[in-house]
């Protein structure tokens, strides 16, 4: 094991690959401490988040520290218990031994094991502390009033856990998001305990920074900086590491569609078309941007965007709850549109579906075909005065009134695709045919069997 500091201070860089198998140090109701010996001329001391509880032997950062071969004890907790004072008392002194071989300390960890990090940075002689998204204390009673979060977390045996000056040595980075109101309150508590503490602004992540800094090269690189007390490289690490990260991303859209919809939805239209953002994800930023819209009280923006990026929802499902919307903010229906720019009625004298020109209702005689969205189908109806009559598709494959009453019959969408949609019934596919008929006859999907949602300009008039 090494262990002699370098007359820099530096972290010298590990033989990847180079490391033992992790061996039980310690073990009692509330923690378990792994061991597994690397190459590095440094110890990282990891403590675990409460995503990251005791699993065999498994540990935080184990992974990447292993392809670093580092050498590394992980202390992992067995609940959402914040690393009581007295197990970690009690297992120091099999872990006091291994301290002994090193002069670099590494304490290491993120929310719970951030405040681990940093609360027993003293104990373990720590020359260096990493903390991301740290807590100062889930204890009510010691903070002013002030909501710490985690509340259902904590405990009587917890009181006074609170981070005091006297708990920390070593050089403290904290690396967090200010604008998270939580964090920040917690973060400027600890400042008090470590006046000489270096923050590293993660901005719009929230508390999911451990995630945006996942992987051994990220690893290695900040313990780097973080050791050579590198503020501009962690910055650099800080803005490479999130700019691109879809956390960012999720917050910048969760902010932008409450304050800027017309911002956010630039973003996520932008990150579609680039093929950087999942559909059906984009689509669900979308319908948000959609609804901010309306709720702001301004339909027209809302029907704009909805027709920028209807043809980049994942499902058809999605693009008719987003139009949905639009259409009753704006008093109005959407229409099923044909590949030949025609939309589907109900024609009161042939008595079945067919298609024509928006707005073609030749004396009364032809109805609009509206629709409900039933799971992934759409049940097609007619309004008759005050009464909802309901469409299937008879046997001869002509869409007309349903003869049975037991059951809303439904018209099952495929493929998943946002861009357009076919409707089955019958094990057979809708097709507006050339003649302008609507019928359930082809057993695949053609050009005639793909049906677009459009918005109509009002409730009468598709």
């Amino acid at each position: 094991m090494g262990g002699v500091l370098p007359s820099n201070g530096a972290a010298e860089t590990p033989i990847p690959g180079f490391i033992e198998e992790p061996t039980l140090l310690y073990d009692d109701l509330d923690i378990r401490v792994i061991w597994r010996a690397g190459s590095s001329n440094y110890l990282l001391i990891t403590f675990g988040d409460l995503v990251g509880l005791a699993n065999g032997l498994r540990f935080a950062a184990d992974i990447p520290a292993a392809k670093a071969g580092i050498n590394c004890i992980g202390i992992v907790a067995k609940r959402p218990n914040w690393y009581p004072v007295s197990s970690i008392h009690a297992a120091f002194a099999t872990i006091a031994p291994i301290l002994r071989d090193f002069s670099l300390r590494i304490t290491y960890g993120g929310s719970m094991g951030g405040y681990a990090a940093i609360k027993y940075s003293k104990l373990f002689g720590a020359t260096h502390i990493i903390a991301m998204c740290p807590q100062w204390s889930i204890d009510p009673t010691e903070c002013d009033g002030h909501h710490p979060g985690w509340a259902s977390y904590f405990e009587p045996r917890l009181s006074g856990m609170g981070i005091k000056t006297e708990d920390v040595s070593g050089a403290v980075t904290v690396m967090a998001d200010p604008f998270d109101r939580i964090d920040r309150f917690h973060l400027e508590r600890i400042a008090r305990a470590a006046p000489n503490l270096l923050v590293i602004g993660v901005f719009f992540v929230g508390h999911h920074i451990t995630h945006v800094f996942a992987g051994t090269k990220t690893l290695v690189d900040i313990i780097a900086a973080a050791m050579a007390a590198d503020q501009q490289s962690l910055i650099a690490l800080s803005r490479s590491a999130r700019k691109d990260h879809n956390v960012r991303f999720e917050k910048l859209i969760d902010i932008g569609t409450r304050r800027m919809p017309r911002f956010a939805g630039r973003l996520i239209s932008s990150r579609l078309r680039e093929g950087r953002l999942d559909r059906r994800l984009g689509a669900k930023y979308a319908i948000l941007v959609i609804s901010q819209y309306l709720k702001a009280g301004d339909p027209s923006s809302a029907a704009d965007y909805y027709e920028i990026v209807k043809e980049d929802f994942a499902e058809p499902s999605q693009a008719i709850v987003a139009a949905l919307l639009v259409c009753h903010a704006n008093g109005a229906m959407p229409a099923i549109k044909t590949t030949h720019r025609t939309v589907i009625y109900f024609s009161l004298v042939l008595g079945f579906c067919v298609h024509a020109a928006r707005g073609s209702l030749e004396g009364g005689t032809l109805l609009p075909v509206h629709f409900d969205l039933v799971g992934r189908g759409l049940a097609l109806f007619v309004n008759i005065g005050p009464s909802r009559v309901y469409l299937h598709a008879h046997p001869d494959g002509r869409i007309g009134f349903a003869t049975e009453s037991t059951s809303v019959p439904v018209f099952q969408m495929s493929p998943s695709s946002g861009e357009w949609f076919a409707l089955e019934a019958r094990n057979l596919f809708l097709s507006a045919e050339r003649e302008g008929q609507i019928t359930a006859n082809r057993t695949e999907i053609g050009g005639w069997e793909r049906f677009t949602i459009e918005i109509a300009v009002s409730s009468d008039h598709p």
